[in-house]
């Protein structure tokens, strides 16, 4: 089974559920996250759900499709409904996150703990809709 949660270095993602679906009638939730120097998260598709970020603090690689890797360093991020996504942390991060609708917000600070087991973590992430992908070839 692949891990969606790689964490390689001592500390961890912490992802804060801002305003959950209920503020919206379930159209969108807000997350404050936090994402350690070094993580990665390997190639993912998310069912039914958009993500948009603003990346606040940090920079990530961010790869696409089969796109080339692109490094965000400030500014806007947008994670579509039904495309692969892989991205590796490269200076630790902070980010404001969209997700539309809310439907996986409630889930992702429990898939993120620490403590919880990878698949345990796998079968949070599959509820939500997101599964991961065999990787990418190249860089």
């Amino acid at each position: 089974m692949t891990k969606l949660l790689d964490v390689n270095s001592s500390t961890h993602p912490r992802v804060e559920l801002i305003v959950d679906g209920t503020a919206s009638d379930g159209a969108y939730a807000v997350l404050d996250i936090s994402l350690p120097g070094g993580l990665h998260v390997p190639r993912h598709v998310q069912r039914g759900q958009s993500a948009f970020a603003h990346l606040l603090d940090g920079a990530i690689e961010l790869r696409e499709d089969d796109k080339a890797p692109v490094v965000v360093r400030g500014g806007p991020i947008v994670v579509h409904d039904g495309r692969p996504v892989a991205f590796r942390v490269l200076r630790a991060a902070r980010l404001v996150a969209v997700l539309v609708p809310a439907g996986a917000a409630r889930l992702l600070p429990t898939a993120a703990n620490r403590d919880v087991l990878a698949d345990d973590r796998a079968a949070l992430l599959a509820a939500a809709g997101i599964h991961a992908l065999p990787a990418l070839a190249g860089p």
